[in-house]
């Protein structure tokens, strides 16, 4: 039928040895998560409900997903024999799903980034330039038992490979971003640990370094539970990894505040910036 399709392998089995190029978090957080909206217009059901388990757990791999400019619009696990089928009978259906209007669709972790980098936060008494944004900083090593000994082996002998940008980030402060876990730190640690291990790390949202304090700060359309949790989670996960951080401060970034939480999250010592 002339329709251009894509295979993302992002589970390595026995039965299926193609190297991952994604993991399943990556594809949930980066390309599912964003577009839950469409998804539950599209599908009947959210992201959450359609991808992670009660306990939290994500699954991604055997998913097949319908894409439009490079934006996932329908998706649906484990029912790709089906749709495939209704397809060959029917092709128009994939040209039927509801899509957002163009220049809507815009990641909201993008867009409260740039509000907090607009607006200086946090911390808006001190001087932007002494203040330095790093996004989806890998944490998680420790506590899996991945040495940090071979974490920064691996990249210092990878620094052939890397642009200036991140070279710049590792001798400022040595937090490995996404990015750069993905282009070099993943591959490594798979060849020392197993292709496991490395799949089990995650990515905090973003971490500030300022002049007189550093934060980890959770990034969410509106203030909720799970925000608190992972913030949480987060600022113990990152002083394991990178103990130069020292005490890490808190924040949750967001579009809109639930007075129910705030109370709580004043006891723990979480910031709150709705922007």
């Amino acid at each position: 039928h002339g329709i251009e399709y894509e295979i993302i392998p992002v589970k390595k089995r026995d039965w299926y040895n193609k190297e991952p190029v994604m993991s399943e978090v990556e594809v949930y957080e980066k390309h599912l998560k964003p577009q839950t909206k469409v998804l539950k217009e599209n599908v009947g059901e959210t992201a959450a409900r359609l991808f992670k388990s009660r306990r939290g757990n994500i699954f991604v791999a055997g998913t097949i997903a319908v894409v439009e400019d490079g934006y996932v619009i329908y998706a649906e696990p484990f029912k790709r024999v089906e749709f495939l089928r209704k397809v060959l009978d029917n092709p128009e259906i994939i040209y039927k799903f509801k899509s957002e209007k163009k220049g809507e669709i815009k990641n909201t972790h993008d867009k409260i980034f740039e509000i907090l980098m607009e607006r200086n936060l946090p911390e808006p008494e001190i001087d932007r330039k002494d203040k330095f944004y790093i996004r989806e900083v890998a944490t998680g090593f420790k506590i899996i038992g991945i040495s940090l000994k071979d974490v920064k082996d691996i990249v210092e002998k990878s620094y052939w490979l890397l642009g200036e940008n991140d070279i710049y980030k590792i001798k400022t402060c040595f937090l490995i971003d996404k990015d750069l876990y993905r282009k070099i730190l993943q591959e490594g640690l798979s060849r020392m640990y197993g292709f496991l291990l490395p799949n089990l790390i995650i990515f905090a949202d973003l971490v500030v370094l300022s002049k007189n304090s550093n934060w980890v700060i959770e990034i969410k359309e509106k203030l909720n539970y799970e925000a608190i949790g992972q913030v949480l989670v987060y600022k113990d996960l990152l002083e394991e990894d990178y103990p130069e951080l020292g005490s890490l401060r808190m924040g949750i970034a967001c579009f809109e505040s639930d007075t129910r939480l705030e109370k709580t999250c004043k006891k723990l010592g979480i910031d709150i910036f709705v922007v």
